[in-house]
C-alpha cells in the first residue's frame, strides 16, 4: 500500500518538474522570437 502512495507522488512530482520544463521552454522560445522581430 505505501509503496503505491509513494509511486503516485513520484509520478505527480515527474509530471509537474515536465509541465515545468515545458513552460521554461516556451518561455525560451518566445523570447528568441521577440529578439528575432526587433
Amino acid at each position: 500500500m505505501l509503496f503505491i502512495i509513494i509511486q503516485e507522488l513520484v509520478n505527480k512530482i515527474t509530471i509537474a518538474k515536465e509541465k515545468h520544463k515545458n513552460e521554461n521552454l516556451k518561455k525560451d522560445l518566445d523570447i528568441a522570437n521577440l529578439k528575432l522581430q526587433t
